[in-house]
């Protein structure tokens, strides 16, 4: 075999084991979250007397603080501003989506649901209430990082499993049948 297919069959067997790892599951020991979670970052402009000036913004969440905190940077990467914004709630990173996702797959009422070969989970987006009676709405307050966690099968995640809310600071599944309580 020459080295341009060897090298070929290497490459091409390094891209099917990449796109096999991305198609698993995320393993059921996902580290918890931690310190300051980046979210988003970009770049701001802003005018000035000189003329046109750049920053870097980050958003992120900070566990140790249980608030959104958006931080500010030069373009060479010096501190210019934090700021705290507990009203401030953030999507979940891939990260912190992995975490939620073992949380439910070890859940007991949830387990059974999330481990059908058709099982899809998804979700991430935030849940802050504080205002109802359910577990969650109870529960998922100040200093809390609480998502959604849904679960479905079918072809096209025709069939509904289930819909738990999950508070990733406190590493809990907060209401497993929040689906339930909807109704």
């Amino acid at each position: 075999m020459s080295r341009l297919c060897l090298r070929r069959l290497l490459g091409v067997t390094a891209l099917l084991a990449m796109v096999n790892c991305a198609h698993q599951q995320p393993p059921e020991s996902v580290a918890k979250p931690s310190g300051f979670v980046l979210v988003r970052e970009y770049v701001d402009s802003f005018k000035s007397e000189s003329g046109d000036q750049y920053q870097k913004v980050q958003f992120g969440w900070d566990y140790d603080q249980g608030a959104a905190i958006k931080r500010t940077f030069t373009m060479a990467g010096e501190p210019i501003a934090t700021a705290v914004h507990p009203e401030i709630t953030l999507r979940a990173t891939d990260a912190e989506l992995a975490y939620a996702f073992a949380l439910v797959r070890a859940h007991p009422d949830l387990k059974a649901a999330a481990k059908r070969s058709d099982a899809n989970l998804y979700g991430g987006f935030a849940f802050r209430n504080g205002e109802g009676q359910s577990p969650a709405e109870r529960f998922c307050r100040a200093k809390t990082r609480c998502i959604h966690v849904i679960i479905s099968a079918g072809v096209a995640g025709e069939i509904f499993l289930g819909h738990a809310i999950v508070d990733l600071a406190s590493g809990k599944v907060i209401d497993s049948k929040f689906h339930e309580r909807r109704i």
